[in-house]
């Protein structure tokens, strides 16, 4: 898959609610795209079409599933949440 850019990120009181689900704040979601970062497909594609892998400042690793918004380089998080054993070493090994 392509690399995408991600520059900004919508959030609202549903995806900050969904957010909280998962003890994630909206800061650090916005550190992610501060951070090394990379784009994946989201196979599952419920909750957005790509994948957002990163680290927080704190070393947390997310995962964030976005939807695409009219701007390329704009999108919405469908929530937040620590990533799988699996996306952290498919973040590791492409974000060298």
């Amino acid at each position: 898959m392509a690399m995408r850019r991600v520059s900004i990120l919508i959030l609202d009181e549903g995806n900050l609610a969904e957010m909280a689900r998962h003890s994630v704040s909206a800061a650090e979601v916005v550190q992610v795209i501060s951070n090394r970062h990379i784009t994946a497909a989201n196979r599952r594609g419920e909750k957005g079409s790509i994948l957002l892998l990163g680290e927080t400042d704190g070393g947390r690793t997310l995962t964030i599933p976005l939807a695409p918004t009219d701007d390329p380089t704009t999108w919405r998080p469908a929530t937040a949440f620590p990533a799988s054993r699996h996306q952290q070493i498919i973040f590791r090994q492409r974000a060298r």
